[in-house]
């Protein structure tokens, strides 16, 4: 079954690539060469930000001198794209899900807080890349999730009203940004402390990728299409 007024929108770290350690050990030792402690707790409360909110973050708390923020900004970002591109590890299922959905003709798009380098490197080392008609990342957009705008832009990109579109994210700021651009959302937690609210938010939970059934593909699919006749 072909079904190319079909989007399908992905996010990607959590989602689509584990990269929570990767960050967290990239940031600790960018940051801890200006005397800044990462801890575990604080970073998670990060994660949802930009990588420069991350470093607006870091300095408010502690004030750095002799490098500036673009430049701390900018080590954790090459560290992380390296590590990354060395040996990304994908989330469960997330793999099969986007030849699943590619072999349908669904559109594919990947909208994210990160940067583009990071991203794509990624994709490219997991032989995806080509599977998607739009990355959108933070570099694309001046507001980052919870605002809608990467999810407006992936949309535009792959040539799709956002209404025709099924956003998979994990987070419940990526959650918001997706349901504020008109979009069907269907929450994968990757920490159980969001479990809660990815539930209260998305219009359906599912507790992985693997999770993902040819039914529910088939609903979403037709949900579009029930759409895209009105």
């Amino acid at each position: 079954m072909s079904t190319p007024d079909v989007g399908v929108i992905f996010d990607f770290d959590g989602l689509l690539v584990d990269t929570a350690h990767v960050w967290l050990e990239s940031e600790r030792a960018a940051f801890s060469a200006v005397g800044v402690e990462v801890t575990e707790e604080e970073q998670r409360l990060t994660a949802d930000l930009t990588t420069s909110g991350v470093t607006d973050y870091w300095f408010a708390k502690s004030p750095w001198h002799g490098r500036s923020k673009r430049d701390l900004e900018l080590d954790v970002i090459h560290r992380v794209r390296d590590a990354l591109a060395r040996e990304p590890t994908p989330m469960p299922g997330a793999l099969r899900l986007i030849d699943r959905c590619s072999s349908r003709g669904m559109r594919l798009g990947v909208a994210t807080n990160a940067p583009g380098t990071v991203c794509r490197s990624a994709l490219a080392k997991l032989a995806v890349a080509g599977d998607f008609g739009a990355v959108i990342s933070a570099d694309d957009v001046s507001k980052g999730k919870p605002e809608p705008d990467s999810y407006l832009l992936c949309a535009a990109q792959l040539g799709l009203r956002p209404e025709y579109c099924t956003v998979f994210e994990d987070t419940p700021s990526g959650i918001e940004a997706a349901a504020r651009a008109g979009m069907f959302v269907v929450g994968v937690p990757s920490d159980p402390r969001d479990t809660e609210r990815v539930e209260a938010l998305a219009n359906l939970c599912l507790p992985s990728l693997e999770a993902v059934s040819d039914r529910l593909l088939d609903q979403l699919a037709d949900r579009s299409a029930r759409r895209s006749k009105h």
